[in-house]
């Protein structure tokens, strides 16, 4: 869904639940309740979810139903990684599937929203966890792969 509108307050919802605002920052390790995150995506014309893998199965959805009631234009949800369009990736990698899920929801809050809007994006995987769990089949130690 295009809009014509101008984004100019961003917020990034981050990993540890750090909030950053413009200049402003919250910081914490404590979980915010959903009024503290209603009151912080309020007035915000966009919010940017970056989100661990753990952060994204416990509180995705919520945060992306309270962009919404806060009145959020754009959201950019934490789906990181391969395209989520693809069975081929959804099957060969496991996080993919569930990752999958939170775009479906997403694109289910979509249609019945008119004004709001989201970005998913598609960066490929990330190498450095691919390499570090051994997706990929390398055995640094042992000098080997799996092809």
């Amino acid at each position: 869904m295009a809009t014509n509108s101008t984004l100019k307050k961003v917020a990034l919802f981050g990993l540890n639940g750090q909030v950053c605002t413009g200049y402003k920052s919250r910081q914490g390790r404590r979980q915010l309740s959903q009024d503290e995150i209603l009151d912080v995506f309020k007035g915000h014309d966009a919010v940017v979810l970056s989100l661990n893998y753990m952060a994204e199965m416990q509180h995705h959805n919520m945060l992306v139903d309270a962009s919404l009631e806060a009145g959020v234009k754009r959201l950019i949800p934490s789906i990181w990684g391969g395209r989520l369009d693809l069975p081929e990736a959804l099957e060969i990698f496991p996080i993919a599937a569930s990752k999958g899920a939170l775009l479906d929801y997403v694109k289910s809050k979509a249609l019945p929203a008119p004004g709001w809007s989201y970005t998913a994006v598609a960066c490929g995987l990330f190498h450095d966890l691919c390499v570090l769990t051994n997706f990929y089949g390398f055995d640094a130690e042992v000098h080997t792969a799996t092809i």
